[in-house]
């Protein structure tokens, strides 16, 4: 095989193990929330929630009984303790859009959200002891899931997180099912390892995010009504709540351009490999129906 040839498949073969590497080699996370509160109609006190994760009693268990939350998957063992529940990768489901997460939705319809009054999530998370994991998140939503439970068909919600990217550095995201936004939050969250998240939204349905670095009462950054939920994505008995959750993201753009670079590379070469044997074979073809006709002349 020429030299020009061995550098080509190696070039290919670089390029499609960095493609692997960093599509399915993630950080293992583990990111402690220590409350986690909704509230549907600001007006009226029953529609509060709240759970500081101290029973000792993981979800699906909470507040409001065994069956407070729905999710997929289960938490491990010991997982809430000491006032804090903790996402941990180990406990995380893959879905199909290749994001693993840990999350957890109230399932109780006390606390269900209702168009045009107001409400709020709100989740408190601890980074103390296991610090930030690089390819990861966490975060909240206001979410629709289906009337029987589970996925919905269409999907309607508002998200915030904080991500750490390859690197290290953080990052503020908020987004909806359509859009995806983000903010570099590195040197304004400094050394803080208390971190407060809040979607509030009013009485127009329309979101708005929150941080609170140091989870002193003030919110250092705000992001006002970046979507608005409409409450009829598709299903209209659709149930709209609220939700906390820990993830890997999927690859980046630059990490499937590269799988498609190495993938291309490899196939090109391959065809061309065969579109070169299959002439080399024609020409020696060729070359034995002149001899043969030479021969019997």
């Amino acid at each position: 095989m020429p030299t020009r040839q061995k550098l080509s498949i190696a070039v290919c073969l670089i390029l499609l193990c960095i493609a692997l590497f960093n599509s399915h080699v993630y950080a293992t996370f583990i990111y402690d929330i220590t409350e986690f509160e909704q509230e549907n109609d600001p007006s009226t006190p029953a529609t509060f929630f709240n759970d500081t994760f101290s029973d000792g009693f993981e979800p699906p268990s909470g507040p409001s009984g065994p069956s407070t939350y729905f999710m997929p998957g289960a938490f491990g063992p010991n997982r809430e303790s000491g006032g804090l529940l903790e996402l941990n990768s180990a406990d995380a489901v893959v879905f199909g859009d290749g994001i693993r997460r840990r999350f957890a939705v109230v399932r109780d319809s006390t606390f269900f959200f209702s168009p045009n009054v107001g409400g709020h999530v709100i989740g408190k998370f601890d980074v103390t002891t296991n610090g930030f994991f690089p390819r990861s998140g966490f975060g909240i939503r206001i979410r629709n899931i289906a009337s029987v439970g589970g996925l919905p068909a269409t999907t309607d919600f508002a998200r915030m997180n904080i991500r750490v990217n390859p690197s290290g550095n953080k990052f503020a995201s908020w987004g909806d099912e359509s859009s995806n936004n983000g903010e570099d939050i590195t040197s304004a969250l400094g050394a803080n390892t208390l971190i407060t998240m809040k979607l509030e939204m009013n009485t127009s349905n329309q979101v708005t995010a929150m941080w609170d670095y140091g989870s002193d009462g003030t919110f250092d950054l705000t992001k006002s009504i970046f979507t608005t939920l409409s409450f009829t994505p598709g299903d209209p008995d659709d149930i709209f709540t609220g939700s906390f959750e820990a993830g890997e993201p999927i690859p980046e753009p630059t990490t499937i351009a590269l799988l498609g670079i190495g993938l291309v590379g490899l196939g090109g070469m391959y065809l061309r490999r065969r579109i070169k044997k299959k002439s080399q074979k024609m020409r020696n073809s060729n070359i034995e129906i002149r001899n043969f006709l030479a021969d019997n002349k």
